[in-house]
């Protein structure tokens, strides 16, 4: 007898790809035991009907490649290959929604903090599917290494399922591959929000500086002309005092705003 398990993965929100929040992940584990007589025996921990119909639909149908092997062995690949064919909408349905929020991330010049959110939680979904098919991914691995290494009389692959078994060994590793893509994408978007967000809090408090700075002459010249020293101060008695010190105002405002614009202190 030869045992396996593998796990297959669901998005319960699949079919609204357009609008996934909020969406559900489904993980269920399948164990397959492999008799020498020609049994294939396999175990769900939920159920599975999702896996098994597209299987039992080619066993009813005539003159399959599953029907004419008559090979308990190609069966066990079929299941495997079940297993990764369900896993690909999911990862559709996490990249569709991965790529929504990149093109709201990147029209918006202002992106809601509120986004890393769900990008997190996709995020935290992918790692779990790809530990989930890992495994499997894995068995796949030593199944075919395994067959290349032991005697040809302790086989329980055919040839005929090896050759299949390479497609489903691809399949499952542009899934895994995918998924880390994904994920990483999806860190990315993260970063991207935080660094917009803080870009654009800098450039609210270098605006907030180059106010400050403009105004700094101007309240010491207030707090200047304020004092009670009018022996001092003959333009405050002066006819032309007020207009001589808004002009004076001005002037300064205009010098330090225009050697700040030089020094690119108004660039974004």
């Amino acid at each position: 007898m030869w045992a396996a398990a593998a796990a297959a993965a669901t998005a319960a929100a699949a079919a609204a790809a357009a609008s996934l929040h909020p969406m559900e992940l489904l993980v269920e584990q399948a164990s397959i035991f492999l008799f020498r007589d020609g049994t294939l025996l396999t175990m769900f921990s939920h159920e599975g009907e999702g896996l098994a119909a597209p299987i039992l639909d080619k066993l009813k149908g005539f003159k399959t490649l599953l029907t004419d092997s008559q090979d308990a062995s190609f069966l066990f690949n079929a299941v495997l290959d079940a297993v990764v064919d369900h896993a690909m909408p999911v990862v559709q349905v996490y990249a569709s929604r991965i790529a929504q929020l990149e093109t709201q991330v990147l029209l918006d010049k202002r992106p809601p903090a509120r986004l890393t959110k769900e990008l997190h939680l996709l995020c935290n979904d992918l790692k779990v599917l790809r530990r989930t098919l890992v495994p499997t991914q894995h068995l796949i691995h030593k199944l075919q290494a395994t067959h290349a290494t032991t005697d040809s009389s302790k086989h329980f692959l055919s040839p005929l399922t090896l050759v299949y078994m390479a497609d489903v060994a691809d399949h499952i590793s542009t899934i895994v591959e995918d998924m880390e893509t994904l994920a990483e994408d999806a860190r990315d978007l993260i970063d991207l929000v935080f660094n917009t967000i803080a870009h654009h809090n800098n450039n609210s408090m270098q605006m907030l500086a180059v106010v400050s700075t403009i105004f700094l002459p101007i309240t010491f010249l207030a707090g200047v002309f304020g004092m009670n020293f009018d022996q001092f101060f003959p333009e405050i008695h002066w006819q032309y005092g007020y207009i001589y010190f808004w002009g004076l105002c001005s002037v300064i405002s205009v010098v330090f705003a225009a050697m700040m614009k030089r020094w690119g202190m108004f660039s974004s």
